[in-house]
């Protein structure tokens, strides 16, 4: 366990075991988000990730797992839509997604409210950003802005005096 995992979170190393065929991580109370490469298993046939605490996207890159005929994402954190493309589209039980209440997309019932545009996804689900560093980013670029604004309204102000 300890080669896939450290401390609660999937390693990133995980993705370099090539020739893996089958991957059991469900009930290990795993934190964290699935590595982005794991898109590089390709012979990946089984993926069971349920009953644990993992969040995030479903990284858009599991559509290259081409092998992949068994997948099981239940009850995690998950968020976003769920990829389309590729083996995606054979997984149409609702089961392997039940207990992520913030996945979207089908074959869930919930829909998607950002638009899906296939395979490379909306630009902000496709490299792995969430609703909350959107506004991060929002915040720190408004302070940017607010900042800049008094800086140079305060020059402006002075040369005006002078």
């Amino acid at each position: 366990m300890e080669v896939v995992t450290k401390g609660r979170e999937i390693l990133e190393e995980i993705t370099s075991l090539s020739t893996l065929g089958a991957l059991n991580l469900s009930h290990n109370q795993l934190k964290g988000w699935i590595p982005h490469k794991v898109g590089g298993l390709h012979l990946l046939e089984t993926l069971d990730l349920s009953s644990n605490h993992l969040s995030g996207q479903i990284p858009a890159t599991m559509t290259s797992m081409t092998s992949l005929n068994h997948l099981n994402l239940s009850w995690n954190n998950f968020s976003g839509p769920i990829p389309s493309a590729n083996q995606f589209i054979t997984f149409n039980d609702p089961s392997i997604y039940e207990g992520n209440l913030r996945l979207c997309g089908s074959p869930l019932s919930t829909k998607c409210t950002t638009p899906d545009v296939g395979d490379d996804g909306d630009r902000s689900y496709a490299n792995g950003e969430s609703d909350i560093d959107r506004y991060e980013k929002l915040g720190l670029y408004s302070s940017i802005a607010a900042g800049f604004l008094v800086g140079f309204g305060g020059v402006c102000l002075t040369l005006l005096m002078n």
